[in-house]
């Protein structure tokens, strides 16, 4: 299994060769839910697995510390 993918993009005005407009590069480290399963905050696991069932946090506003994606 690869843990980490490295990606980058470039965004040109007008076509392919045109001015440089933005620049972005970008980590993702995959980690198994198991290691925060063991290692991770119980009460804050738990929190973001019950919002992730109900559709997410999207209705708190701040968010909160630990979120789970898909």
């Amino acid at each position: 299994m690869r843990r980490k993918v490295y990606t980058a993009a470039v965004g040109r005005l007008t076509d392919a060769n045109g001015a440089i407009a933005i620049a972005a590069s970008a980590l993702f480290v995959q980690v198994p839910i198991e290691h925060f399963m063991k290692f991770g905050n119980k009460e804050q696991i738990d929190i973001a697995i019950a919002d992730r069932a109900s559709g997410g946090p999207s209705w708190r506003t701040g968010g909160h510390e630990v979120e789970v994606n898909p």
